[in-house]
């Protein structure tokens, strides 16, 4: 169970500062132990950036979009404009397969909705850009997500202590009004298989599970101030929205987010746990206390998702730890 904000994080236990490891995520817990490890107690301090494709920067510029509309009170025109520059300020990346291909589908190619079976025969088709489609139907699911909230602004960063943790959990929500509102874009993958080269995936049917655990934490935290805490998780691609509700859906039930907590909190308990013990180790020993942690931790899997598309210099060094 989450406990109480805790402020101030300067007092960190000597393990935490010897790895650079001074909080816990949110999303982290959903990273193998390889890329959280690596990522803060390595790469960070070396600097090497594990750089984004196109599909991360054009979920950016969606979410930057619903919200200077909604929380910010911004034009529709002067809010996609500074989404579009956002987009074009992506560099395409030769170590991320497709990304420049990707990049040309979500900021030209044209998409045209699909009618809904019970419009009427005249009613015109929606057509436009990929990116152009995802930020409306962001927008229209958000805004169907607020409807009735008095004010909902930009989310606020969260902290909160963990029972049987030393270190906090830290994360930004996404937008809130009396709850919690998480929002989630999808991209179109490349298919060999179809003409134009790429397909359009529904939308999901029930949350992904680490979204879930995210919600989870900010459903805990804004529940320090108020009992009554709804979450809504925002699904959106060039097709429409969906939306999850916590006061609909049995996937985020009360149950639910509470089950989300507790394999949070056992994920963060274990990472601990290692970092203690390999300084201890490293101690006794006389080594590096990096070298001690990522002895105990499998070496990474070049397949996974989160490590086949890191630049060379970062999977290099990465290497090194391993093979040392």
């Amino acid at each position: 169970m989450a406990g109480v904000v805790k402020d101030d994080f300067d007092d960190l236990p000597d393990w935490a500062v010897k790895l650079n490891f001074t909080a816990h995520s949110p999303a982290g817990t959903g990273r193998p132990d390889s890329k959280e490890f690596f990522e803060k107690c390595v790469a960070r301090p070396l600097r090497l950036r594990d750089s984004w494709g196109c599909a991360a920067t054009a979920g950016i510029a969606v979410h930057n979009y619903a919200t200077d509309i909604i929380a910010k009170e911004a034009a529709a025109g002067e809010a996609f404009r500074a989404a579009m520059a956002y987009l074009d300020e992506h560099k395409t990346l030769d170590h991320v397969d497709g990304d420049a291909e990707k990049l040309s589908i979500i900021r030209d190619s044209i998409y045209e909705v699909p009618r809904p079976a019970e419009a009427d025969k005249g009613t015109l088709k929606r057509s436009g850009t990929v990116f152009e489609l995802t930020c409306e139907h962001m927008l229209e699911g958000v805004r169907e997500a607020t409807a009735g909230s008095n004010v909902v602004a930009e989310g606020k960063w969260a902290s909160a202590q963990f029972d049987g943790l030393q270190l906090p959990f830290i994360g930004q929500l996404d937008l809130q009004d009396r709850g919690v509102i998480e929002m989630k874009s999808k991209w179109p993958r490349l298919s060999k298989t179809v003409k134009r080269g790429w397909t359009v995936n529904s939308l999901p049917s029930r949350p992904d599970p680490n979204h879930i655990g995210q919600v989870a934490f900010y459903w805990k935290w804004m529940r320090q101030a108020s009992e009554n805490v709804p979450v809504r998780l925002v699904y959106a691609n060039c097709k429409g929205w969906r939306i999850f509700s916590s006061e609909s859906d049995p996937e985020l039930s009360e149950a639910r987010l509470s089950e989300a907590l507790d394999r949070m909190r056992t994920i963060a308990r274990t990472r601990e746990k290692l970092m203690r013990v390999a300084c201890t180790e490293a101690a006794n020993n006389g080594t590096d206390f990096r070298h001690e942690l990522f002895q105990m931790i499998p070496a990474p899997d070049p397949s996974h998702f989160m490590w086949k598309d890191v630049p060379a210099p970062y999977w290099q060094e990465a290497g090194k730890w391993w093979a040392a």
